[in-house]
């Protein structure tokens, strides 16, 4: 296969994934192992990954069938650990990393396979423990071997680290493991990578001009769609919190990979108290919340 050198280079320098598995940032929602998948659906490289889900599939009709073929080639990858190959303890490559490189350790070759089911229209989970990463597959003509049951629906194991392990057969180490189990999710991971304010000095009885500067990136799977800001600022008057502006703007979409500032300006009351809330929101991303306290000087300046 080609494999574009400029997008493969796009993929060994954005890893902004790890920071959202390790810091623990919005884990209810993306944290974990569902990072995983923004690395699987990059839409990106899904050209390069369609094209290899046609090839290995080739002519085979059957779902059993796709599913066999594609854990074999996936199984078939030398594995190799992270530190071995790329110096660091820890490394996830994207589908097209470990076309590229052919090899992979289980959650590179995991995240492989998955992108390869997902272009074959098969229903799968992610399945982890610390130390390990699996999938796990639905296929209604499997009717043996291990599986764990989500939503009323069973999904068969499925191991990739080696050649020979078939549907539902898991390795013995593994056999009386609870795993973590995480559906599919295709959300968009959008990072918040700077704030800033600024507003001209406040006269007593008149608006200031304010300025909020938000410098995001979309780190994917897909476009990030509907994006919109809540602005709640609110100061103190008589020991008591007085709202001077609760507002919703709408900001740009994002595609897949884009870095973009955007500014929103409004008038609002500023004074020495000032805390200005800030929540990040869209139709497909998980909430961000940020405040500030806006300690007024007596001059324009940056807060």
């Amino acid at each position: 296969m080609t494999i574009d050198k400029q997008l493969l280079d796009y993929y060994r320098r954005n890893r902004e994934h790890l920071a959202y598995r390790y810091d623990g940032m919005f884990s209810e929602n993306q944290g974990g192992i569902t990072a995983y998948y923004g690395f699987m659906f990059s839409e990106k490289g899904r050209k390069t990954v369609r094209q290899l889900a046609a090839q290995v599939a080739d002519t085979i009709t059957s779902d059993v069938g796709r599913i066999k073929q594609a854990l074999t080639f996936v199984q078939s990858l030398p594995y190799v650990l992270d530190e071995e190959s790329k110096g660091r303890e820890e490394y996830v490559r994207y589908p097209l990393e470990t076309i590229a490189d052919g090899k992979g350790d289980c959650e590179d070759k995991a995240v492989l396979l998955g992108a390869l089911l997902h272009e074959m229209g098969i229903d799968f989970v992610l399945l982890s423990v610390p130390d390990h990463v699996a999938l796990g597959v639905r296929c209604d003509s499997i009717d043996s071997g291990s599986y764990l049951e989500h939503d009323g629906k069973r999904y068969y194991y499925l191991e990739t680290t080696a050649s020979g392990w078939e549907i539902g057969q898991i390795p013995e180490q593994y056999n009386s493991t609870v795993f973590e189990l995480a559906p599919i999710r295709m959300n968009p991971i959008v990072m918040v990578k700077g704030v800033s304010f600024e507003s001209e000095p406040t006269l007593v009885f008149r608006k200031a001009n304010c300025a909020l500067k938000m410098d995001f990136m979309n780190a994917g799977p897909t476009e990030a769609n509907g994006l919109r800001l809540h602005v709640l600022v609110t100061g103190y008057n008589h020991r008591k919190d007085k709202v001077m502006l609760d507002e919703l703007f709408p900001l740009d979409d994002m595609l897949e990979g884009e870095e973009k500032s955007q500014t929103i300006r409004f008038q609002c009351m500023v004074d020495k108290d000032s805390v200005i809330q800030i929540t990040v929101m869209g139709d497909d991303i998980a909430e961000q919340y940020f405040e500030m306290k806006l300690n007024q000087r007596n001059r324009r300046g940056r807060y």
